[in-house]
């Protein structure tokens, strides 16, 4: 009888945890309110000015693609199609580095990430800005 319910509770117990797992994970990798995912997402730019192709060149080096997405490439979770268009390339910038302005709006796991790039040399950190900033014009006007 103590065997019989002693498998009962530990099946029922990987359930619940198997369970809370599943909806960990549809909770966790939710879209949140501030994120609407673009439904035609801006393609890759084609023709770049040397400066916005050394920042896309940044992005590739610093392995930006696997938190984030550009003409769906990358990471779907945190797509930057747009990006320009939305937002001033200081707030880039702040975004990039997890200054005090946006570091209350990130986890502290994504805001320790994101501080290692401000050790970045300012050419590398401005390049990325200025290519994050040009993700607004239409294709081809780069």
């Amino acid at each position: 009888m103590r065997e019989l319910l002693a498998k009962s509770l530990a099946a029922l117990t990987a359930l619940i945890v198997v369970g809370l797992a599943a909806v960990f994970s549809l909770v966790h990798n939710a879209p949140g309110p501030q994120e609407v995912r673009p439904e035609v997402q801006e393609p890759v730019p084609q023709f770049q000015s040397p400066a916005v192709a050394a920042g896309r060149a940044a992005y590739d080096r610093n392995g930006c693609a696997g938190c984030h997405a550009i003409g769906g490439q990358g990471n779907p979770r945190s797509p930057l199609d747009g990006v320009g268009r939305r937002l001033a390339p200081d707030a880039i910038r702040d975004w990039m580095v997890a200054s005090d302005r946006v570091r209350p709006r990130l986890s502290a796991a994504v805001a320790r990430m994101k501080q290692s790039y401000a050790a970045l040399p300012e050419q590398e950190l401005q390049a990325m800005v200025d290519y994050l900033a040009s993700l607004h014009a239409p294709p081809g006007s780069r």
